[in-house]
């Protein structure tokens, strides 16, 4: 996938009569005559199971526009629930839905907004009804209080977005500044060139205090692995933070949401 901004909701349309809790996962992993796999990221079996299908570029929308976004499969996951498209849902998967897509949008630090189902983003409009019998502001509605505690919990609250221009190509320091809260946390997103792949963004170091001016630490520097180019948006958890310098090399303005 190109970026990771949304989901897209369906169903399965696999008969009630056929057995076990996910059926249909053989053909939303391997695809049908018409269709290669996959054609999921996600599926939602009959007992509220969620099974992972495929991390990466899923064709489960088609010709889709959401948000400004066109043809979504690479940029939206796809969620394919077990139903055989009359409108019937176990409450198990009524309970499971929306907080499958809460999980999602959280991690993506994304509004509910950016949830729709493939009834909504379907082209021309029309062409599709999935997923049926599941109403699509009645699943944000849940999603942004899955566990009754206030929207998407206080702790993901997007606190502000902030436009980094960077001087030139060098590395450069912008401070920023957090809410101090257990779930404080930055995402860096780097802005999409014209043929949708990320501008060149380098972010080697983030350094961050809390509020007895104690640095608690975060240099990603220090991880496994750790590449600093971003080619999508990257989330750094920073509890506990009211403000962190993140050190950056950019060549075009980018983004930085705060997370509190």
């Amino acid at each position: 996938m190109r970026v990771v901004e949304g989901v897209v909701g369906h169903h399965t349309a696999t008969a009630d009569s056929a057995p076990g809790d996910y059926p249909s996962l053989d053909l939303v992993t391997n695809g049908r005559a018409d269709l290669a796999g996959p054609l999921c990221n996600l599926g939602l079996g009959r007992s509220g199971t969620v099974y992972v299908v495929a991390a990466g570029c899923a064709y489960h929308a088609g010709a889709s526009q959401w948000l400004g976004f066109l043809d979504v499969n690479d940029e939206f996951l796809g969620i394919e629930a077990e139903s055989a498209g009359a409108g019937g849902w176990t409450d198990a998967q009524r309970d499971a839905y929306p907080k499958l897509v809460a999980a999602l949008l959280r991690y993506m630090s994304r509004g509910v907004e950016r949830y729709a189902g493939h009834k909504d983003v379907c082209l021309p409009t029309g062409r599709k009804i999935d997923p049926v019998g599941i109403d699509t502001a009645w699943l944000r509605e849940r999603a942004a209080d899955p566990a009754g505690s206030g929207p998407l919990g206080a702790e993901v609250e997007i606190l502000e977005r902030i436009t980094v221009t960077p001087p030139d190509d060098g590395e450069h320091t912008v401070r920023v500044f957090l809410s101090g809260s257990a779930g404080a946390a930055i995402v860096v997103r780097p802005r999409l060139g014209g043929d949708g792949s990320a501008k060149p963004l380098w972010v080697p170091d983030i350094f961050a205090w809390g509020s007895d001016r104690t640095g608690i630490g975060h240099n990603p520097r220090e991880l496994p692995g750790y590449d600093p180019k971003l080619t999508t948006h990257r989330r750094y958890r920073v509890p506990g933070a009211v403000w962190a310098d993140v050190r950056y090399s950019a060549a075009e303005p980018f983004e930085i949401d705060l997370v509190g």
